[in-house]
């Protein structure tokens, strides 16, 4: 709000003024005609208004109050930020005529604010009134004439309508200089745990991996090990831990490229899904690429691996009867990130949970335990089967290792009379068209290669169902129903492999999505 001043109220019309208010709504859908961009911060978000919200508000608050009958407040910062951005807009059109009247330099000059993020946040309400400020007085060093002129100082002018003129001066700058904000990022202190020893330990143990194929790996775990010793006794390297995580010059990337990331030796596959991918920061440092900083190979958080290590666990107990069983899972790792109340450091924290095991592993030993399941294709024509589907198509990991356990299963029932028969690897079907195809037979009009929707599973008289070729890219895998070959809509009915074998295995024979209860997920079409 601006700061309170002076007024005065005078008579225009003689109208009888309104008596109700306007709906209102709040900022977002107030700016919704006029930006089309998602709202990070703002220095009215609790503030409301009232439509129309795709024309300028000034001329929408005298159409209302003209043709409403209600009063009109006005300012001179309201008035001078209109007549400011139109002068924004002459000089933005005219930057080249006017340069050497406003500024000495040619070009666009960088202007940097620096910032630390870790002291302010960036949506707070006072990071970008200061960060504006700051350039705002950058501005007026180079242009003093301008910035006095476009910079609202009337009485009426509070902290918001000065920021407003402030962006409206750097609107009309913007073809001379380039506005930076540095964000500052980095570890005010790192504490190494345990003694020198362990640490000389934790390399021997790195030593050893040569052994089992991991030359490369090794050579770059190594260097880090020597590093860890040496700041162990005393002697920290701090170029080398400032450069854990990003480096300097690639502040502002979604990617890291710190040595961290050198602990892993495999990344996602975004398409199969499968962390199969050699980590592109361990080729060797002298390969044809350089070390040019363009050239400094980066990893997305999302491709590495989760932390947690899975052992499946059958736990039996022994009654009258006989042995009943259980699957279970073991999961340990790295639980999550810790933090200390009073240093506030923060740290990896392992551990363990013992929990029922849902996962695709103890789906597929059930289906051996209790149904009927078909030995896997040999060996060469399993690859061959992966070659075509997986290592050119992408398909998805959880159909590969569906596929390695087993050429097709029956469940409840034998052949075509089971409640769901999971076909054969070289059975599958792809649609191409309006119709179904069989990967390895398509025939003409059918798909050249593997690809989009898939059929893998039919449930009788009730249709089949199907996944999408490449999944989510390398995410779980929905599983879709598709009620008859000429259906053009799937529903979907399960999030993953894994949660339909689990409610396939739990049905009792019954087409689970079939029942009254179940609720199923979205309707998609099978051209998309």
């Amino acid at each position: 709000m601006p700061y309170m001043s002076q007024s005065v109220t005078f008579a225009v019309d003689t109208v009888k003024p309104a008596v109700l208010p306007l709906g209102e709504f709040g900022l977002e859908e107030a700016l919704k005609g006029r930006l089309d961009a998602k709202v990070m911060g703002a220095s009215h978000v609790a503030a409301r208004f009232v439509q129309p919200v795709d024309t300028h508000p000034l001329v929408a608050a005298v159409h209302l109050a003209f043709s409403g009958h209600r009063p009109l407040v006005l300012s001179p910062d309201i008035l001078w930020i209109t007549i400011a951005q139109g002068f924004a807009l002459h000089v933005i059109r005219n930057a080249e005529a006017l340069r050497f009247d406003l500024v000495s330099h040619g070009g666009r000059m960088r202007l940097s604010v620096v910032r630390d993020p870790a002291q302010e946040a960036l949506t707070s309400d006072d990071f970008w009134p200061g960060v504006v400020d700051e350039f705002s007085a950058m501005i007026q060093g180079h242009s003093p004439a301008m910035h006095d002129l476009m910079v609202c100082d009337f009485s009426t002018t509070g902290p918001v309508e000065r920021v407003v003129s402030q962006v409206v001066l750097m609107d009309a700058m913007r073809e001379y200089f380039d506005y930076v904000v540095e964000c500052i990022c980095g570890i005010p202190t790192v504490t190494l745990e345990g003694t020198p020893e362990d640490w000389r330990k934790l390399r021997d143990k790195v030593g050893q991996l040569p052994r089992y194929g991991l030359e490369v790996w090794a050579k770059q775990l190594l260097p880090l090990c020597d590093q860890f010793i040496r700041a162990s006794e005393g002697n920290a390297d701090r170029a080398f831990w400032r450069a854990i995580y990003k480096l300097h010059d690639a502040y502002g990337e979604q990617t890291f490229n710190g040595w961290i990331g050198k602990l892993f030796p495999f990344i996602r596959n975004d398409l199969t899904g499968a962390y199969d991918v050699p980590n592109p920061m361990l080729e060797p440092e002298d390969s044809e690429e350089g070390d040019a900083a363009d050239d400094v190979v980066s990893l997305s958080c999302n491709r590495l691996p989760t932390g947690l290590s899975r052992v499946p666990i059958t736990l039996e107990v022994l009654t009258d009867r006989g042995p009943v069983k259980a699957r279970m899972a073991l999961t340990a790792g790295f639980m999550g990130t810790g933090q200390n109340a009073d240093t506030l450091a923060l740290r990896p924290v392992p551990g363990w949970v013992i929990h029922e095991d849902l996962g695709l592993d103890a789906m597929l030993r059930r289906i051996q335990d209790e149904h009927s399941m078909a030995p896997p294709l040999p060996a060469d024509r399993y690859d061959a089967w992966r070659w075509a589907w997986g290592e050119t198509c992408g398909l998805h990991a959880n159909i590969q290792q569906l596929y390695a356990a087993c050429d097709g299963a029956s469940l409840f029932g034998e052949g075509p009379e089971a409640a769901y028969l999971i076909r054969p690897a070289e059975e599958l079907e792809c649609r191409a068209g309006t119709r179904w195809w069989n990967a390895r037979r398509p025939g003409p009009g059918g798909p050249e290669h593997p690809r989009g929707w898939t059929r893998f599973c039919d449930v009788g008289a009730n249709g089949f169902l199907v996944f999408h070729f490449k999944g989510e890219r390398g995410d779980a895998l929905p599983i879709y129903w598709v009620k008859s070959p000429r259906d053009s809509h799937a529903v979907r009915v399960a999030e993953s492999l894994a949660e339909f074998l689990h409610r396939a295995l739990n049905s009792q024979g019954r087409v689970y999505f079939l029942a009254p209860d179940f609720s199923p997920g979205e309707r998609v079409e099978l051209t998309r």
